[in-house]
């Protein structure tokens, strides 16, 4: 049986070399609009991205108390078409958080 892993939304924090002056973080919401999770933090709308399509459940998602976050992702196409996002952010280094589901 082949897996499929889905990507749900994922968020990326710039941190300058020295660690010393850190910026705000990017979230966005794979396969979904804009969202604020219950700590009031903001997930832009699904953008910045090549290939993939989105898809979307109506299951209902436990053990989180944001599940309108795991209810859409983009995923990779079954032709091969690889999924690629391309967040505009400046050379340096990044701490990059991703949450994958099998939907």
């Amino acid at each position: 049986m082949k897996q499929v892993i889905t990507v749900l939304f994922f968020v990326l924090w710039a941190c300058a070399p020295t660690f010393s002056q850190t910026q705000s973080a990017i979230r966005v919401k794979c396969g979904g609009p804009s969202y604020t999770d219950t700590r009031g933090q903001v997930w832009q709308a699904d953008t910045d991205y090549t290939g993939g399509s989105t898809t979307k459940t109506s299951v209902r998602i436990t053990g989180t108390s944001d599940p309108t976050l795991y209810q859409t992702a983009r995923r990779n196409e079954a032709n091969g078409a690889v999924l690629v996002y391309n967040l505009p952010v400046a050379n340096g280094t990044y701490h990059v958080n991703l949450y994958l589901a099998e939907m």
